[in-house]
């Protein structure tokens, strides 16, 4: 099947998909329309959004519930952890390894933070 020039063969090549069951063209796009169908009743829609607040569920209009904070630390004494890890060279990364804190780092890492707690404490004391 060879074509003479480049339109003849455009021609030869959507009269073969056309054949095949597809439709192609310039700017064709031939998407089935869903058929959308639900098993639920419009009244047991709007009963489930009533009980909502009463069975703790919120529809709020996000996909997913707010996140909830992992860490009780304050921004404080996250800083003074991070600093101390930097200080013991914990933060450092090179030819793929990452450099594991040992028992005892880990606590000189938390007195640290507790320092910097009681830090902010003190001077908001004296404030």
């Amino acid at each position: 099947m060879c074509a003479g020039n480049s339109r003849e063969f455009d021609v030869v090549v959507q009269e073969e998909l056309s054949n095949r069951g597809n439709v192609v063209g310039p700017g064709t796009q031939d998407f089935p329309v869903p058929v959308l169908q639900s098993s639920t009743t419009r009244a047991e829609v709007i009963a489930t959004l009533k009980a909502a607040p009463r069975i703790d569920v919120a529809y709020t209009g996000e996909a997913s519930a707010a996140p909830k904070a992992a860490s009780q630390l304050s921004r404080a004494q996250v800083t003074a952890e991070a600093r101390e890890a930097a200080r013991l060279g914990l933060t450092e990364t090179s030819d793929g390894t990452v450099r594991v804190a040992t028992p005892a780092q880990l606590e000189q890492i938390r007195a640290a933070g507790l320092r910097a707690l009681d830090n902010g404490m003190t001077t908001a004391a004296v404030k």
